[in-house]
């Protein structure tokens, strides 16, 4: 209330990008910002949600389970490829149980998926479970875009990792641009069909 005009307004995180949906009629009187749909808005947070949508845009993706009791993990430990990757359904609300740059649990072996899912079932968070992509960071690459209310991108880049910490599972601390569009188009691909609007970014392995 007190800015001499409106400000602008880009969410950097899950958490905020939640908190300005939510708010965003409160919040539109003092602050420019875009944003898709509430709708959207929840369902791109949540993994579970997310790959669903990537199903339906035809966006590959690695397979994936998603068991809800101890009695569910144990019929899937013999099923995964080892090792597999525990990641939260909701990233931000599992960092504030794990550690701000903690993205999930590699696991060797049955045994091992047992006993994270018992860890992890305590704090009361959904888990899902893949396959771990082999290969370095360098076979990491994400699609960047700002895509305005008229759904047309408006800026559209692609990136490659370096380095990332943690080494495997982690945010990237060297990351170069560079030309790939068949990757950007795939990536547009999945905003476009899921009517997306602002900033948004996809990664792929």
């Amino acid at each position: 209330k007190r800015l001499d005009a409106p400000g602008v307004l880009f969410p950097a995180s899950d958490a905020f990008a939640l908190f300005l949906s939510r708010y965003r009629q409160e919040l539109e009187a003092y602050y420019y910002f875009i944003l898709p749909e509430a709708n959207v808005m929840e369902a791109i947070i949540d993994k579970r949600r997310q790959y669903e949508m990537a199903a339906r845009t035809g966006t590959p993706y690695p397979t994936t389970l998603y068991p809800q009791t101890m009695e569910e993990v144990r019929q899937i430990k013999d099923q995964l490829q080892y090792p597999a990757f525990i990641k939260p359904c909701v990233g931000h609300l599992w960092r504030e149980k794990f550690g701000g740059t903690h993205k999930g649990f590699k696991v060797q072996n049955p045994a091992e998926l047992l006993a994270r899912y018992e860890e992890i079932f305590l704090t009361g968070l959904p888990a899902l479970v893949q396959p771990v992509i082999l290969g370095p960071n360098t076979n990491h690459f994400k699609v960047c875009a700002y895509i305005n209310q008229q759904g047309q991108p408006l800026a559209v880049f692609t990136l490659r990792k370096l380095r990332q910490y943690p080494t495997e599972f982690g945010v990237g601390t060297l990351v170069e641009s560079l030309h790939f569009p068949e990757l950007a188009e795939l990536g547009l691909n999945f905003f476009r069909g899921i009517d997306y609007r602002g900033i948004g970014s996809i990664e792929f392995k």
